[in-house]
């Protein structure tokens, strides 16, 4: 692996997220199942509204699964998670990522990005108007890397509040 796990988790869009729930296990379980229904390669949905908020699989204790929506969002993180009694309460353990092809998409555009910028930063161009060459694919990095990490914690955020709704998780601002 090029980068290590913690450098790693701070440059890609990750989150690690640990939810109490005063629900019991069975009850956590249950409720996520209520709200789970099995994915789906293809979605046609006319009126725009699903009858569950996710799709995906129970495995025992541990779950993946992902929020149903009704159009295409390369964004949206696909949620890893493990259900454990803890006392009186459920301990839920939440680890969303990016899915692993949208992740390599980021990594070819970034590497050809770099690839249009390191041998201009190497040999600069002699004149000024040429400085472009240099400011456009810096930007393009920029803003790349902003619209991915901004446009996950937006998802992660409505995915995490869905969550607790189910959960019955109250949260404190």
């Amino acid at each position: 692996m090029i980068l290590n796990k913690a450098l790693s988790n701070k440059l890609l869009p990750f989150c690690d997220i640990q939810l109490i729930s005063p629900l019991s296990e069975s009850e956590v379980y249950q409720y996520l199942e209520e709200n789970l229904e099995a994915k789906k390669a293809l979605r046609f949905n006319s009126k725009g509204k699903y009858r569950r908020a996710f799709e995906g699989e129970l495995k025992g204790i541990n779950f993946e699964i992902r929020r149903t929506i009704n159009y295409q969002n390369s964004f949206l993180p696909k949620i890893i998670g493990t259900i454990r009694s803890s006392g009186p309460n459920t301990e839920i353990h939440l680890k969303m990522r990016l899915p692993k092809s949208r992740l390599l998409f980021l990594g070819v555009w970034f590497a050809m990005i770099l690839l249009f910028l390191i041998p201009n930063l190497v040999s600069p161009p002699e004149t000024e108007p040429l400085i472009i060459l240099q400011l456009g694919p810096i930007a393009m990095l920029i803003f790349a890397y902003l619209l991915s990490t901004i446009a996950f914690q937006y998802e992660v955020s409505k995915a995490k509040r869905i969550l607790e709704e189910i959960w019955h998780i109250e949260t404190r601002n």
